[in-house]
């Protein structure tokens, strides 16, 4: 046992360190409360006018949203409609996707109307507009419009996951599909950009603890095996022919740089300033 302590302690300490500072990391991003500074929009923010929640339900995603917003620093919108989008695709600059952005300007007019914003009117936050009516292309669209730092920290598969997840469910069951959307929009954005990678540090830590071992053992049986007479016969040295190799060994690193541009393509768009969004249909 204290052979291994000794050859395992180094390894061993920097994984709970590891395990410490990104639990650490984790506790502090989900229990922080942001101060809200912007009382214009008022306490409502779950507006069901296409009417497939009751009103117990509205309450109880009242609740869940308000608790959501101090963790966030954002405001979190719920909205449902049952509205016919005009097409008016000749003025929008990719017309195959006129509904996901008609949806998505209503979405961003919603928001800015009423106000919405943490910090200040139009500020951070993000709105889930889901509008019920079935277009003239068959299909019913909802949109998630961010702005502030909610916009930086909800990507654009984010968003679309949040979507796509939500459309599986909301026919069968609306209500447990919002508070999932809500949970997970919140948990994506609460991320705050930081991606740890805890797997990949786990094996390496693991490949170095043998490494570590391997290479320190036999140097440690080697020092055991090897006695004074190996050099010595007839009380004169003795001389084996060694032949030295010496190996060079190179270590490359390659730096990756990644840059991502705006935020573009079908059902996707971004203004001035921070925010944007995304659209989906089912």
């Amino acid at each position: 046992m204290r052979n291994y302590w000794k050859h395992f302690r180094i390894p061993f300490i920097i994984m709970i360190v590891l395990a410490l500072v990104f639990g650490g990391i984790t506790i502090f991003k989900g229990s922080k409360e942001v101060k809200r500074t912007n009382d214009e929009p008022g306490e409502q923010r779950v507006f069901d006018y296409a009417d497939v929640l009751s009103d117990s339900e509205e309450k109880k995603l009242e609740k869940l949203i308000a608790k959501k917003q101090k963790q966030l620093g954002g405001d979190i919108v719920l909205m449902t409609i049952e509205q016919r989008l005009q097409d008016e695709s000749d003025d929008y600059e990719y017309p195959e996707y006129y509904y996901s952005e008609a949806n998505l300007d209503l979405a961003e007019d919603i928001y800015d109307a009423l106000s919405f914003g943490y910090d200040v009117p139009g500020g951070n936050g993000f709105i889930y507009l889901d509008n019920y009516y079935e277009q003239e292309d068959s299909y019913q669209y909802s949109s998630i419009f961010a702005s502030g730092e909610c916009y930086h920290e909800f990507t654009d598969s984010e968003m679309d996951d949040v979507i796509a997840d939500t459309n599986d469910d909301v026919e069968d069951d609306p209500y447990d599909a919002y508070c999932d959307m809500i949970n997970q929009s919140v948990r994506e954005m609460s991320k705050g950009g930081i991606d740890i990678p805890v797997l990949p540090i786990i094996v390496i830590v693991a490949i170095i603890t043998i490494v570590f071992y391997a290479r320190h053992g036999s140097k440690a049986k080697a020092k055991k095996t090897t006695a004074a007479n190996t050099y010595i016969a007839n009380n004169a040295p003795r001389m084996n022919q060694v032949q030295d190799i010496a190996y060079d060994k190179k270590v490359v690193t390659r730096r990756i740089e990644s840059s991502s541009g705006g935020r573009s393509g079908g059902g996707s768009r971004s203004g001035g300033g921070s925010r944007g969004g995304r659209s989906g249909r089912r």
